[in-house]
Formats: structure tokens, sequence, C-alpha cells
């Protein structure tokens, strides 16, 4: 009886010192991130034309924020804003954009390469119904005399996951787009009451 007592209370020390462990973990990897001083003229990314030039819609996502975010000297106020990697120099960045114009400039604290098959999984293409084929020859016939029709370019498959961790004084970003994962960690600021 006594070894089980024991043995419990090593287990529960144990558990106690990972969930320590894991909290200083994220203090760890944000006081690591390093403070960009990034300037563009007038807030202006000067990649957007390029980025957009072959879409008809923005290539990248639009994200909202519920909590005031934190990334070293960087605030981040609730609202909408469109995501777009970028580097520079040495460092890799997400740029948060609100109406063309750059908001924030926020470090990346990891980057990996995915496999995008596994993460962005298709539908299953419908059969062809026997009653459509009238309308298949026609579309090649139209194909053969006008030729083909050159549609814009789709926006690059993205998923977003986040999350708060350590108790909700932390806020992750996991950014999928294309063959790449980018991790975002940001510290959440507690509103203050009237």
């Amino acid at each position: 009886m006594k070894k089980l007592i024991l043995f419990l209370l090593l287990l529960l020390s144990l558990a106690g010192f990972a969930k320590k462990a894991c909290a200083n973990q994220y203090d760890e990897i944000y006081n690591r991130l390093p403070i960009l001083d990034i300037y563009y003229d007038d807030s202006q990314d000067p990649a957007e034309l390029e980025d957009y030039s072959d879409y008809v819609q923005s290539p990248y996502p639009l994200i909202r924020t519920s909590a005031i975010l934190t990334s070293q000297k960087t605030k981040i106020k609730p609202g909408y804003y469109l995501l777009t990697p970028r580097t520079k120099g040495a460092y890799e960045f997400i740029t948060f954009k609100q109406n063309g114009k750059i908001i924030a400039f926020v470090p990346i604290y990891e980057k990996t390469i995915i496999d995008p098959k596994v993460i962005y999984l298709e539908a299953p293409k419908p059969k062809p119904h026997l009653i459509t084929w009238p309308y298949r020859i026609l579309k090649k016939g139209f194909l053969k005399l006008f030729g083909k029709y050159k549609r814009p370019l789709k926006a690059p498959p993205y998923v977003i996951e986040s999350e708060f961790v350590d108790h909700g004084k932390y806020f992750e970003i996991k950014f999928y787009l294309e063959q790449y994962l980018y991790k975002m960690l940001f510290k959440v600021e507690k509103e203050k009451l009237n």
C-alpha cells in the first residue's frame, strides 16, 4: 500500500513538472522571437502587385482576431487581417494587412516543409451522368472552334489552425500555405474593464 501511494505521489509530481516545462517552453519561444525593424514607405507592400497579377481574388487568406495580440513590440488589435508570408534578409515573417496597408510584421518561429496531399484533401470528382454527354460533345466542339479559354489561376491552398496555449497566456497560429507550415506565437493581452 505504501508503494502504491509513493508511486502515485511520484506520478503527480512528474505530471506537474511536465506541465511547468511545457509552459516554460512557450515563454522561451516568445522571448527568442526577433524584433523586426522593417519599414516600407506609406506601409505599402512592394511585392503586392506582383502577387495579385495572375489572380482574380486574393491568393492569401483572411483571418479574424478577437483578442489583442502582441508579438514583441507589435500590437494587433481585434479585426480582419490578410496574411502574407515574406522574407527580407535573414528574417522570415508574416505581414498582417488591413485595407491594403501593412499593420504588423510578425516573426515566424518555425517553418517546415509539409506534404500537401496529406493536409489539403481533395473532394472526389463526381462521375458524369449519361444525360450530360450531348453537352460535353458541344463543349468539345466549341473548344476546337474557338480555342481553349484561359482561366485565371486558383488561389493556392491554405489551412489556418489557431489555439490558445499555456492557459490562455499565448495564442499560436499554424498557417499552412502550399508546401510550407508557418508557426507564429503571440502573447494575449487582457482587456481592462472600466
